[in-house]
């Protein structure tokens, strides 16, 4: 600025703010124009994405154990595959919190801020839980006393109280979520029982109760009105 406009510094620099000052300007006006895209809604389709999977995951471990027809392998095939995702919604919750800062657009959603965020760390808690659920249940089915320390009975209400789990997981809406939660600790408070009234009480059958409240407590917090 000295060097190019040393016979007029005052002008010079005048006019090098003006410009500068024009230039600014012209970038609020079109950043408000042509506002950026918001990633709110392709987040919210992942997360729905991931939701559904979960849920499926559950549903799976609940059908097969009555029918003694627990796969480890396809389990573990499920679990994994929820985790993979797991990590792209991640990364896509991050994208879309970001396109919410400072863009006009942001002010039309009704959604909390932090919505997407709170939604996506319900599921990672419950993704986690239903993976030590499926190893739990390795254990616990591949035992050759297995029939005698998870009888049908127990199987029955296990499988219930996992089924209750994935309709928790995959409810839509904050109502549904509260009528599906209530479910859900009924169908695990009778497998609770159900383990008590058993001669011997194997350690890996309550871990699976643990594993299934784990689910319940993640999923929970969905039932605020807020929360969806």
């Amino acid at each position: 600025m000295l060097l190019l406009g040393g016979a007029d510094p005052d002008g010079y620099s005048s006019s090098y703010l003006i410009t500068m000052a024009f230039g600014v300007l012209v970038g609020v006006v079109v950043n408000l124009v042509v506002v950026p895209p918001l990633r709110v809604q392709r987040a919210d389709d992942r997360l729905g994405r991931l939701r559904d999977d979960l849920g499926r995951a559950l549903r799976g471990l609940a059908e097969s154990l009555p029918r003694h027809a627990f796969d480890p392998a396809s389990a573990d095939a499920a679990s994994a595959g929820v985790t993979r995702m797991l990590a792209d919604v991640r990364e896509e919750v991050d994208l879309a919190d970001e396109s919410r800062r400072y863009n006009p657009r942001s002010r039309r959603l009704r959604a909390p801020r932090d919505l997407n965020r709170r939604r996506l760390d319900a599921l990672a808690a419950a993704a986690d839980a239903t993976r030590e659920l499926s190893s739990t249940l390795a254990r616990l089915t591949a035992a050759p006393e297995s029939e005698s320390r998870l009888p049908d009975d127990a199987r029955r209400v296990l499988g219930s109280a996992i089924g209750a789990a994935s309709h928790l997981v995959t409810a839509a809406d904050p109502g549904s979520v509260s009528a599906q939660l209530r479910d859900a600790e009924r169908a695990l408070a009778l497998y609770t029982e159900c383990l008590r009234s058993l001669a011997a009480e194997p350690l890996d059958a309550w871990e699976a109760a643990v594993n299934v409240r784990r689910v319940l407590t993640a999923c929970g917090p969905l039932a605020d009105a807020t929360a969806r």
